[in-house]
């Protein structure tokens, strides 16, 4: 996990004046899963981190923000300036979103392995809607019981607080925009 997130959780939660069990409490995960996220000794899934992210009323991308930049007017995203996160369950996490910027929602490009799984079941988070396109490969949208295959440029839209989860279980690599309200 790069050095820089788990202490930016622990800032977070800092600021809020939140104890680790009260944010693993509105997280939906184990104090003892958030103790070992924040002292750096466990990596938390992409749903670990989404559900931190709502639990303190941030983007995902303000865990890998400078936070003594503040004064950008204009943030111009390249993808050489962007963190890459190496999750649980064989994903990456690139946050597209603006760091600095509050917005009301949140893009976010998620990389999942031939294999690779978002989370190790299905989970929900906060927010109305949920966007996602298929730029490369093809990828299994499982919500509500219900299994959906999207292909390359196939879009979806659902609710992110039902019981959902994305899973790549083909032979190559594929690239999903996630982009979800705040």
């Amino acid at each position: 996990m790069p050095s820089q997130v788990h202490l930016r959780i622990q800032q977070f939660r800092k600021q809020r004046e939140l104890s680790q069990r009260a944010l693993a409490e509105r997280a939906g995960i184990s104090t003892a899963g958030l103790s070992q996220i924040e002292s750096g000794q466990s990596s938390p899934s992409v749903a670990t981190l989404e559900k931190l992210a709502d639990a303190l009323g941030v983007p995902i991308a303000s865990f890998f923000a400078d936070p003594d930049d503040h004064t950008l007017t204009v943030e111009i995203l390249t993808s050489n300036n962007r963190p890459v996160f190496s999750a649980r369950q064989g994903a990456e996490v690139v946050p597209l979103g603006s760091r600095y910027h509050s917005t009301t929602f949140e893009p976010v490009l998620i990389r999942l392995k031939p294999g690779g799984e978002m989370s190790e079941e299905l989970f929900g988070v906060k927010g109305s809607v949920e966007f996602v396109r298929v730029l490369r490969g093809h990828a299994i949208l499982t919500h509500e019981g219900e299994r959906y295959e999207l292909a390359e440029n196939q879009s979806v839209y659902y609710h992110p607080g039902k019981p959902h989860n994305w899973n790549n279980p083909f032979d190559a690599w594929c690239e999903l925009l996630l982009v979800r309200s705040r």
